[in-house]
């Protein structure tokens, strides 16, 4: 009986049958402020004011009779132990011992606590009611028929419909089919055997909107019961996003696996033992297994020495210790193919979880032809290094600061310091005046703007040896980049000897030039001297032929016109031979001239010939160029009379002036359809007196294309021949153009 009195939510007290208090319990003890052990023995009406103390004395002496209620749920006034009262309601009882002795049970409830219950009642249905009307889920209450008892604002949001559109209506107005259908056979199933079926569960059904639209849903539902009756509540969620959410999660996880399954790297996924979990096509290839060979099998099957015997035991330290050696990593190392062979791979191996549970993936890659071409490169970069070592051009490495990184054998014989000596240095140690100075400045200057001046070309410097003397060099700079850092290589040859050479050529040069002047002068004053005898040859042999012609007999006249004819050809010879000469010592003035303009006098000249020949002369646009005037016209003069005298018998000569423009040069080309060169006197045909012809076949003394040589090459250009028998001839010379003049094409 005491723990049923001390767990009581009321207080119990019992008395004797005289009305003195046997036992009380804690919940009395709180009411009235009196301990057990205090009021035991004393009469219960020290528990009641007056005048209800003579009440209940009253019903003490009055009743005796077993088991009833001598006074039930009276409201009484009870007093505590510091005289303060409280109203109360109490019931008595009245018992028997075992013995037969009688005992009065009373129960005392406190009614203000009553009053604070039933207030505390009402401001948690309150509460209740905010949670329902809050609550993002929906909450729907129907009973056993189905009808909608309740229906939440989070409802209202889901279904479209208000509260009171639904309220007191079936529930299957929510549900399309089949569920709509079947509802209200599920329930009367339900009333009449009372098994369950999604009662306290949860499940994804669907739910139609009032718009008639149909939603995924999350349906809960719960049963408890009210005055006897069952009623059913949902707890409704939307579950749109989430199916949406997981849609797209398997289209992600499907095109995951599509990556996965087609990337060119191999995926291998293992567990914390070992075990292959998944093995991807690329891998299949790589290893040469299928995957249901490699699946659930140890990944060391795929290592060769000595990484098969460790994988385990570094897996077990790794669960053992959780240091990670080269997980989040990449290395490099060797894989086994099915076949036995082994091959260099690269490796990076990342960890992740599932479930709890560490799983690795690792990437695989095949570096077979990468690890060839580092051999190849290692190997390319030993032979340049070798090439470098025993090149006889120096070379120089110099980063942007000027300071020398490779200075080769060749450089150490060329400038007389050691490498040692030079690296680490500033390269202008090996730069005379004004280069040693300006160095410095010239590459800040690059640094800043970009801009090259030397970079890319060949110059002429000059450089300083170790024992202080300076010498001619030619540099030519490169510029390359390593680890994105510029760096500049100078390949330098010494051309002191060259330069030696080059003054001796000079001199040379300057000797012969003076020697064919000199020739040149001789040649035209010889040949001038020699003219003016030939000249009075012809003279006095027409003098001879008009005075004593009739002297004469045949043959004498026929002497006479033979020494004429002979003069003629000797004083054209004469001319030519003074007009080679004077191209040794003679120099026009270059100028400004419409080259259209000159081929019309040219034309005018030859006259003659083209209208006893009949010949068709025809020229491109010619352009307007600067060079000798008068020398340009006598090329042009001989080339077109050759075109149109060198034809076979019977055939009209056609030529034709075309020209090409490049940004050095105009290439001027006079072709014919003449009888044409073989090309093994191609060469020939250019030197004074070489004819191919006799006189009889074609006139002339041969020295009109060494003449056009010696003007075009005496301008800067050169001449050309392209021809071949019966093809015709096509001569090209070239007249160079002045820089500012191709500038401003």
């Amino acid at each position: 009986m005491k723990p049923i009195f001390n767990d009581a939510l009321e207080g119990v007290f019992v008395t004797d049958a005289e009305g003195e208090i046997i036992a009380l319990d804690r919940a009395c003890e709180r009411l009235f402020g009196y301990q057990a052990d205090e009021i035991a023995g004393k009469p219960a009406a020290l528990l009641l004011s007056i005048p209800d103390v003579a009440s209940v004395d009253a019903y003490f002496g009055k009743h005796f009779a077993g088991g009833i209620t001598l006074q039930a749920s009276r409201q009484r006034i009870g007093r505590r132990k510091d005289g303060t009262t409280f109203p109360a309601e109490f019931s008595i009882v009245h018992t028997k011992t075992s013995i037969g002795n009688s005992l009065f049970v009373g129960v005392i409830h406190d009614i203000k606590r009553g009053a604070s219950f039933k207030t505390a009642l009402h401001e948690g249905e309150e509460q209740l009611r905010a949670v329902v009307d809050t609550a993002v889920d929906g909450v729907i209450l129907i009973d056993s028929h189905g009808t909608v008892r309740m229906f939440n604002p989070a409802c209202e949001d889901i279904f479209g419909y208000r509260d009171d559109e639904v309220v007191g209506r079936n529930v299957k107005m929510l549900m399309p089919p089949p569920f709509h259908e079947e509802h209200d056979r599920y329930l009367r199933d339900y009333r009449r055997s009372g098994v369950r079926r999604i009662i306290g569960i949860g499940r994804e059904v669907e739910g139609r909107r009032k718009n008639g639209t149909v939603f995924p849903m999350e349906l809960s539902v719960g049963e408890t019961r009210h005055k006897g009756e069952p009623l059913f509540v949902g707890i409704i969620r939307d579950i749109t996003e989430r199916k949406q959410f997981k849609k797209e999660l398997e289209e992600s996880a499907e095109q995951l696996k599509a990556v996965v399954d087609t990337v060119v790297d191999g995926v291998i996924l293992i567990d914390s033992f070992g075990s292959v979990r998944m093995f991807n096509p690329a891998c299949e290839k790589m290893f040469g297994y299928r995957r249901d060979d490699v699946v659930g099998r140890n990944l060391k099957m795929l290592m060769p020495s000595p990484y098969h015997e460790g994988h385990d035991q570094h897996l077990a330290n790794y669960r053992r210790s959780g240091v990670r050696k080269i997980i989040g990593s990449s290395v490099e190392v060797e894989g086994r193919r099915n076949d036995g062979t082994v091959f260099p791979l690269e490796v990076s191996i990342g960890e992740t979880r599932h479930k709890g549970e560490p799983l690795f993936v690792g990437i695989v890659r095949d570096i077979t032809e990468r690890r060839q071409f580092k051999e190849a490169l290692q190997e390319s970069a030993e032979q340049l290094r070798a090439v470098v070592d025993t090149a006889v051009d120096g070379v120089i490495l110099i980063d942007t600061l000027g300071t020398i990184r490779m200075f080769n054998p060749a450089c150490e014989k060329v400038f007389g310091y050691l490498q040692d000596e030079v690296l680490g240095r500033n390269v202008k140690m090996l730069m005379p005046s004004p280069f040693h100075e300006e160095h410095d400045h010239y590459l800040e200057n690059y640094r800043r703007s970009g801009v090259r001046k030397i970079i890319g070309i060949g110059r002429e410097v000059a450089g300083r040896r170790k024992d202080g003397t300076t010498f001619p060099m030619e540099l030519s700079v490169g510029e390359a980049r390593h680890n994105g850092e510029p760096l500049f290589v100078g390949i330098i040859r010494d051309i002191t000897r060259r330069k030696q050479s080059d003054d001796q050529k000079e001199s040379l040069l300057k000797q012969l030039t003076q020697s064919n002047v000199e020739r040149g002068h001789f040649a035209h004053v010889a040949a001038h001297d020699l003219g003016q005898s030939v000249r009075m040859v012809s003279s006095f042999c027409g003098l001879l032929s008009t005075n004593y012609g009739n002297q004469l007999d045949e043959r004498g006249r026929q002497y006479v016109s033979i020494m004429a004819n002979a003069a003629h050809a000797m004083q054209a010879l004469l001319d030519d031979i003074v007009e080679h000469g004077r191209l040794d010592f003679e120099t026009g003035d270059a100028a400004w001239f419409d080259a259209d303009t000159v081929l019309e006098e040219v034309l005018r000249s030859l006259g003659e010939p083209i209208e006893r020949s009949g010949a068709v002369v025809t020229s491109d646009p010619l352009p307007t160029i600067w060079t000798i005037q008068v020398r340009f016209a006598r090329v042009l003069q001989n080339l077109i009379a050759n075109a149109i005298k060198y034809v076979e018998p019977g055939v009209t000569p056609k030529v034709h002036l075309s020209v090409t423009t490049t940004a050095d040069e105009w290439v001027f080309s006079v072709a014919d359809n003449g009888i044409g060169i073989h090309p093994q006197y191609h060469a020939r045909i250019f030197e004074p007196f070489k004819r191919l012809h006799t006189t009889k076949e074609y006139s002339g003394a041969g020295m009109g294309l060494a003449i056009c040589k010696k003007i075009v090459e005496g301008l800067g250009g050169r001449l050309s021949l392209e021809s071949s028998p019966g093809a015709g001839s096509t001569f090209s010379f070239n007249v160079r153009r002045r820089q500012e003049d191709a500038q401003n094409d």
